[in-house]
């Protein structure tokens, strides 16, 4: 697969230097890129936080650990909360407009080249230039921003469970087997999938009905309660007319 012409690198605002970076740095290019973009102020995406940096500490080598805050924000409040992730590279998104630097830039923020809408949210990118013979799956891209070998979320209760997740995508973007014990991510298959989504789609259309039943119920209500008051109005516009 040809990747498309594409950015090389990012550029981030680091907050605790006070400075916009490039990344990855030259001596990270070949190595995957692992990107978490989250908001401070959201609970799953401080959990995640703390699984990716847990993470990190058994591959401090192996991959580029990222995260990029995605909303503009109390710089004091993102050093408290990055303070003690010592194994992710922490930053920040970043237009001239959010901040003061000594040089300004008006590059897109890289949430907005990558078309985020919600987080906690995972990128693998891949900036080596060199894909030799991988075969990515299918949810490769070869966007304008490095070429994107995988995206996605996380649902994941517990540190070993995110753990072979991770382990399991990562295998997977580079065509080794999967290395993680009872991996429940090596169980499921198109069919399996193809199997909850219609499990979804079932249970939607039966809360959608529900809300419908019930908001004919409240409906046939109404209506009974109106024509109770209009009986009454009625009953008491005769009894002041036979009085008169």
């Amino acid at each position: 697969m040809k990747p498309s012409k594409m950015m090389t690198e990012i550029q981030v605002y680091d907050f605790n230097k006070n400075e916009i970076l490039s990344l990855p740095s030259p001596g990270e290019s070949r190595r995957f890129s692992i990107i978490l973009f989250y908001v401070a102020q959201c609970i799953p995406s401080r959990v995640h936080l703390n699984y990716l940096s847990k993470y990190a500490s058994t591959y401090p080598s192996q991959y580029n650990f990222i995260s990029i805050n995605c909303n503009q924000n109390d710089i004091d409040g993102l050093k408290e909360l990055t303070e003690s992730f010592t194994n992710v590279q922490c930053y920040t998104d970043f237009s001239s407009e959010d901040f003061e630097y000594e040089e300004k830039n008006n590059e897109t923020p890289v949430h907005e080249i990558l078309s985020i809408a919600g987080v906690p949210l995972y990128f693998i990118l891949n900036f080596s230039g060199n894909f030799g013979s991988l075969n990515y799956p299918a949810v490769i891209s070869t966007s304008s921003l490095g070429h994107v070998v995988w995206r996605g979320r996380l649902c994941t209760p517990d540190q070993t469970k995110y753990d072979a997740a991770m382990d399991h995508i990562i295998a997977e973007v580079s065509q080794m087997p999967c290395s993680a014990e009872n991996c429940d991510l090596c169980s499921i298959d198109e069919s399996h999938i193809e199997a909850q989504l219609t499990n979804v789609d079932k249970n939607l259309q039966s809360i959608l009905l529900q809300q419908m039943k019930s908001y004919e119920n409240k409906n046939r209500k109404v209506e009974s309660l109106n024509r109770t008051r209009r009986t009454v109005s009625m009953n008491q516009q005769s009894i002041r007319i036979n009085d008169n």
